[in-house]
């Protein structure tokens, strides 16, 4: 049905850089919620990390698992390459892709959607790259980097320059942020 939809509207006039955005833009928008979508339902924009022409996406609390990354054809078929599950109905609030151990793979950085007491959950993961997706078992961060005790990490954002800074903001009821780099070892 989509791929009939795209034809007859005359995208084939469309070239390069302005094809692969109105793909990105069109399955992101009309087929994958479709297909993935489940609750707080969240999508990344397109990178093509492996470099084979092919778009790939964060994609965050599909129906399926709590994060997935999907490699998405010119022909629209996807491919799951990586998944997480949170325990129990668990879901990720947001996420970011950086080099964190300069290593030349990205790494994947994911703050869980909770309201939590310090110590009782993890409140930070990270997914380092390998050539074709992210580990399976994540580093973690359960203790306060803060004066804090209850967190509910709710935006995390990439400061431009230097090393891999991340700004983490917080939600009620500290609403507060916090920069800081990332030194994985």
């Amino acid at each position: 049905m989509y791929p009939s939809l795209v034809s007859t509207i005359g995208l084939s006039t469309f070239k390069g850089v302005e094809m692969r955005f109105f793909i990105a833009i069109f399955l992101g928008v009309l087929l994958l919620p479709n297909v993935y979508g489940g609750g707080e339902f969240h999508i990344h924009r397109s990178y093509d990390l492996d470099n084979d022409g092919q778009s790939e996406t964060l994609v965050l609390n599909s129906r399926f698992s709590s994060a997935m990354w999907v490699e998405i054809s010119p022909e629209g078929i996807n491919d799951t390459l990586w998944s997480y599950s949170l325990e129990g109905d668990g879901t990720f609030a947001d996420g970011e892709v950086v080099d964190v151990n300069n290593d030349a793979h990205e790494d994947l950085i994911l703050i869980p959607n909770l309201n939590v007491s310090i110590g009782e959950q993890v409140w930070f993961y990270i997914f380092l790259g390998k050539g074709n997706g992210f580990s399976n078992q994540p580093l973690t961060i359960k203790e306060s980097l803060l004066d804090l005790t209850t967190l509910r990490p709710s935006n995390l954002s990439l400061v431009p320059g230097g090393s891999p800074k991340l700004m983490m903001s917080f939600g009620s009821p500290v609403r507060q942020g916090l920069v800081f780099d990332i030194d994985v070892s």
